[in-house]
């Protein structure tokens, strides 16, 4: 039997010879043992990414910085590249995988990313690692943005917007669990007293195993995006592929038509729409986009600014205290990565689970932190103590509404500008994440709070922004049938 009304519809339109839709198969062959497979292996090469994106900050101390003639501006320095690298990996790699497909944007990703990781690791100067780094961020923006979409395009309604937010909700937060459990490994193994022994050099390494595991995965299980080959054409192997997942979730007999696909449009009709999306360039300079885009952007790169910014100051304020050591530090960060999870578990709820609307929930979490953020300038020159539990606090409240974006966005952009709206404003909190260290830094040696000052002013906006945004009527992102398709569409909100 169908399983939703949508593939229901189908059914009764292939009586009058109309093939269902991808959308109409995917959605009836449904959830099962295959996602399981696909969200796992996406999972685990965004766990290395999480691991990548903060071990560079946490090993500074135990490098040879005075060897190498490094000063705490370098230490900014290499969290940036490495993030800048994100950026020009996103751009790269969301033109590639539109022209060669998905799979192999997953591939270009651990060629690059694996050698770089063993020359990273056994880098003898300050600006062999830097090169190493921001390389390596590049890997990293190819496989983001190529993960989530392709878990996208081979996900049903009902799941699709659960498993988007696990990927990097999770992913991230377990990555960085792991990256600092190895480091302590590594300082129990070479000896607890010995912060200037190499063990460094095995955490800038760690990321490849979880990273190799996931690209056999993908050689094994995960076949090329349907919606992409029946994009380029390739109808049959699209087909072929449908039928492959409904095998492996024990759901064949809930295919329509036999899996049979509409087939695209004639090529001419393919080249007029080219010309179209080229023209949807200019519409977002025209209202209502010139509204809507700035409010994306605006709100997800202010959100960043918390996000990025306790990020990247934690570990720093801890090393303001001489007793606390190299362990010290990672166990309590681990402790800092732990408490994202249950509050992505949360915030799925919130999202899905309640009458809550999307606005409202980033309203709330919003100010929320701007309380959070007042309450650690006055405490966190009160002891470690005080300077940690704070910090947990306020990591729940940066965190959640930086997640939210990925689907209060994606109902607030028509369907016609959702892909680029959502490159855009992703992709500038990936800008704000290279630039936060460089300011921060200065900032930190004159006055340790000034980060949460920062972070405050930043949340600040981001609520004003939010409470002039307009409601999207809470329509899951991901039936977008349902959804504002084109900007004439979007005009009334």
């Amino acid at each position: 039997a169908p399983s939703s009304p949508r593939a229901g519809m189908s059914a009764q339109q292939d009586k009058h010879g109309e093939l269902p839709t991808m959308e109409d198969q995917i959605n009836a062959v449904g959830f099962g043992r295959f996602h399981i497979l696909a969200v796992t292996t996406f999972i685990l090469f965004i766990i290395s990414d999480g691991m990548e994106l903060v071990v560079t900050n946490v090993i500074w101390r135990a490098m040879p910085v005075e060897e190498w003639g490094g000063d705490d501006s370098m230490r900014a320095l290499l969290v940036s590249l490495s993030f800048s690298g994100f950026v020009v990996g996103a751009i790269i790699g969301g033109q590639l995988g539109d022209t060669f497909g998905r799979k192999p944007i997953l591939y270009a990703h651990t060629m690059v990313f694996v050698p770089l990781s063993i020359a990273s690791a056994t880098s003898e100067s300050f600006y062999q690692l830097a090169v190493t780094r921001f390389l390596i961020g590049i890997s990293m923006g190819l496989v983001l943005p190529t993960s989530v979409a392709l878990m996208a395009e081979l996900s049903p309604c009902n799941v699709r917007s659960r498993l988007i937010l696990l990927i990097p909700g999770l992913a991230y937060a377990v990555g960085q669990v792991i990256v600092l459990t190895v480091g302590i490994v590594l300082m129990g193994y070479y000896g607890w007293n010995c912060e200037k022994c190499s063990w460094w050099r095995g955490m800038l390494v760690a990321g490849v195993v979880p990273d190799v595991v996931a690209v056999l995965m993908v050689y094994l299980y995960i076949p090329e995006s349907p919606r992409f080959l029946l994009s380029q054409g390739r109808t049959a192997e699209a087909e072929a592929i449908i039928r492959s997942i409904a095998e492996t979730n024990g759901t064949e007999s809930q295919l329509l038509h036999q899996g049979a696909i509409r087939p695209v449009k004639e090529e001419h009709d393919k080249a007029e729409a080219s010309m179209e999306a080229w023209q949807l360039m200019g519409e977002l300079f025209k209202p209502p986009m010139n509204r809507i885009l700035p409010l994306v952007v605006g709100i997800w790169s202010l959100l960043a600014v918390g996000l990025f910014s306790q990020s990247f100051a934690y570990p720093v304020l801890l090393e303001r205290d001489p007793t606390i050591t190299a362990f010290d530090q990672y166990w309590l960060m681990i402790q800092l990565a732990f408490i994202e999870i249950p509050g992505l578990v949360v915030l799925i709820w919130a999202l899905e689970g309640t009458h809550v609307g999307r606005r409202e929930i980033l309203l709330v979490l919003s100010l929320a932190s701007v309380v959070v953020a007042g309450i650690m300038i006055m405490i966190s020159d009160k002891g470690t103590t005080w300077l940690h539990l704070g910090s947990m606090g306020l990591r729940l409240m940066v965190v959640l509404p930086y997640e939210a974006m990925y689907i209060f966005a994606a109902e607030l952009l028509p369907t016609s500008h959702r892909n680029l709206g959502l490159s855009l404003g992703n992709g500038a909190t990936k800008l704000v994440a290279a630039l936060m260290p460089l300011v921060l830094m200065p900032l930190i040696h004159l006055w340790g709070a000034s980060v949460f000052l920062v972070i405050l002013l930043a949340e600040v906006l981001a609520a004003v922004l939010v409470w002039v945004s307009p409601h999207t009527d809470d329509v899951l992102y991901d039936c977008v049938e349902e959804m504002p398709k084109t900007v004439n569409e979007s005009a009334p909100l």
